[in-house]
């Protein structure tokens, strides 16, 4: 196994060598509140600054060092914890910091992405504000009609700045045809973006790894734009890992992070997507930075997703009534059938299987059934609370350890729910009874 993984991480290796470019360049800034002290320079790595190096400042706030970065989006962060945003292109870099604002003096770069923050900060906040107070927008809606405007002349009149820079490419990558904002204002756009929405991004170009814009709009992508089912997001992370192998950093940067998101979510379209992941792309050894510990877990974790992934068919069981009966039941003649994976003597099943219960009576000369799984072998408590409770739906066990109730499935919570079709095929998990009466109060009035 190790030579296999040795021999995977040689080729993803080889196949994802495309790294930003490196510019030596010097800053003269000076910081009017800061005289004699640390300033730390740090970089958008993740959902958080991360800190690459310190620097100081001389007696009169004078910064004045020579540096070698990968070209991108930097922060400069002050002692008090504000920051200010560095984008690393130009060879000379200078400027001010007075009351918290910095004004550069030499870098086109920097002049041209701060001009256009200035007007985008302003417009995020009206949308934020928008979004909060949907009932009372129109005030607003002005003031951002104005903001936006403002925005297509800036961008108008730098055209030939911006199709030549980072700043423009990050500028043009914000807002062009639509920013963020303006997508969840129009949630029904978002269809029509979907095959736009990296038109300014070249998902293969390394640079992006450097820029806050990358992790944000991939994030926002995948969670606002894709479809929130399982086949949508496995074709769109495919497609966003495909078209960035050529640059290592954004390639690892999305897998990493949707491979571990996927693997804590409880969502189950998402753990359809870790799935995925994991066979595709860590199986094949792609996820190369990953140490055996890590590797072992992921995988294990996929093993214990068996049989209950939203899309798949849950084996048979065999397994035996309170009476002793054998069965092999799995009753699909019903619309809907409920697999129910319980133990009396959890606290949270005492409380929900009687809940689960009463939706049973509600609907059950509906079209929808309950096979209820103890999955443990004390034979006197199950029967007992069946009989204390009225439990009249399919109540089932593998008592004596002889089925394959073990085998199929890895239950590691009680109670764990699973919703099957007329096909047998799960379409819900994680139900509780409350989310259950309402769905089947809609499929089966």
């Amino acid at each position: 196994m190790k030579k296999v993984l040795l021999f995977a991480t040689a080729f993803w290796l080889v196949a994802t060598t495309s790294l930003a470019q490196i510019i030596d360049f010097k800053v003269n800034i000076e910081f009017a509140e800061w005289k004699d002290t640390l300033i730390f320079l740090a970089a958008n790595h993740g959902d958080a600054l991360t800190v690459i190096d310190t620097l100081r400042t001389d007696t009169k706030g004078r910064l004045r060092q020579g540096l070698e970065l990968h070209a991108g989006e930097y922060a400069m962060v002050c002692p008090d914890r504000s920051w200010h945003t560095l984008l690393v292109k130009d060879r000379h870099i200078k400027a001010q910091v007075t009351n918290g604002i910095i004004e550069y003096e030499k870098s086109l770069e920097n002049k041209l992405y701060s001009a256009f923050k200035s007007i985008q900060d302003s417009i995020d906040r009206i949308q934020k504000i928008i979004l909060a107070q949907p009932s009372k927008p129109s005030t607003y809606e002005k003031a951002l009609e104005r903001l936006e405007a403002k925005r297509t002349v800036f961008i108008s009149l730098n055209k030939t700045a911006i199709d030549k820079t980072l700043a423009g490419k990050i500028i043009k990558a914000t807002c062009l045809p639509f920013d963020m904002g303006y997508l969840q204002l129009h949630p029904a756009a978002s269809s029509w973006a979907k095959k736009n929405y990296f038109a300014h991004m070249d998902l293969s170009d390394p640079i992006w790894w450097y820029t806050s814009l990358f992790r944000e709009k991939v994030r926002f992508y995948m969670t606002q734009v894709v479809a929130q089912n399982p086949d949508s997001l496995i074709e769109a992370m495919r497609e966003l890992l495909e078209k960035s192998k050529p640059a290592a950093a954004n390639f690892r940067g999305i897998l990493d992070t949707w491979l571990r998101q996927a693997a804590r979510s409880k969502r189950p379209e998402l753990e359809v997507l870790f799935v995925f992941l994991v066979r595709e792309y860590l199986s094949a050894g792609a996820c190369y930075w990953l140490d055996e510990y890590e590797i072992q877990r992921f995988t294990a974790q996929v093993d214990f997703l068996r049989n209950q992934l939203l899309g798949q068919v849950p084996p048979n069981l065999n397994v035996q009534a309170p009476e002793g009966d054998e069965l092999a039941y799995w009753d699909k003649r019903q619309a809907f059938q409920l697999l129910l994976f319980w133990d009396p003597n959890c606290a949270h099943c005492q409380v929900e299987v009687p809940q689960y219960h009463e939706v049973y009576t509600k609907y059950k000369d509906k079209g929808f059934s309950v096979v209820a799984i103890y999955i443990e072998q004390n034979a006197d408590a199950w029967k007992s609370y069946i009989a204390q409770e009225g439990l009249d739906w399919t109540n089932v066990a593998d008592l004596e350890n002889t089925g394959n109730l073990r085998e199929a499935f890895i239950i590691g919570e009680t109670p764990t729910v699973l919703l099957l079709d007329h096909t047998g095929k799960i379409v819900k998990k994680r139900l509780n009874p409350n989310q259950l009466d309402a769905f089947l109060m809609q499929e089966l009035p």
